[in-house]
């Protein structure tokens, strides 16, 4: 019962940890994630790696800095995605396609394309990525680097190369 305990107190911790963070993106964090949920998409790149790393020496690097990185399976979840961003929080697309995916993929044949999204509420921006092959989470895989090859999901949070990544 005592590994069931922390086990619990751990995700707790984790889950509100999510929610901070996203709260910089989006005025209903739960929600958001409920819906990304149904559309089998997920958060990774820089937020999801803060999240793991918060209150370490190597969380402060990558604190505040971070955009929000939403990947969705397909062009129907970015719509489905995109209306709820504007509806909640007038998120709107600002720029299609302008980004390079090499600077950020080591192999980015796994990216249909690349949204922006900003909104007058906050400082910063979103980035929904649309994967190829039907799987969110395939572009992943082709980050620059192993540690930030980690995923948030509706319910968990998935670190790829836990023993590198939180050294």
């Amino acid at each position: 019962t005592v590994c069931r305990t922390l086990r619990d107190l751990c995700m707790a911790d984790l889950q509100d940890r999510v929610i901070a963070k996203t709260r910089r993106y989006v005025t209903q964090p739960r929600d958001f994630y409920q819906l990304l949920g149904k559309l089998d998409g997920v958060v990774s790149g820089s937020t999801a790696l803060s999240v793991l790393v918060d209150g370490t020496p190597f969380g402060e690097a990558w604190g505040d800095k971070s955009d929000l990185d939403i990947y969705v399976p397909n062009e129907k979840s970015r719509g489905r995605l995109c209306k709820w961003l504007l509806q909640h929080d007038e998120y709107k697309v600002t720029k299609v396609e302008d980004n390079n995916p090499d600077d950020y993929w080591d192999e980015n044949g796994s990216i249909a394309t690349i949204y922006r999204l900003c909104s007058s509420r906050y400082e910063t921006h979103i980035d929904v990525i649309v994967a190829m092959g039907n799987t969110a989470t395939l572009p992943i895989t082709g980050f620059w680097g192993t540690v930030v090859m980690n995923f948030i999901t509706s319910d968990r949070i998935v670190c790829l190369y836990p023993q590198t990544t939180l050294k």
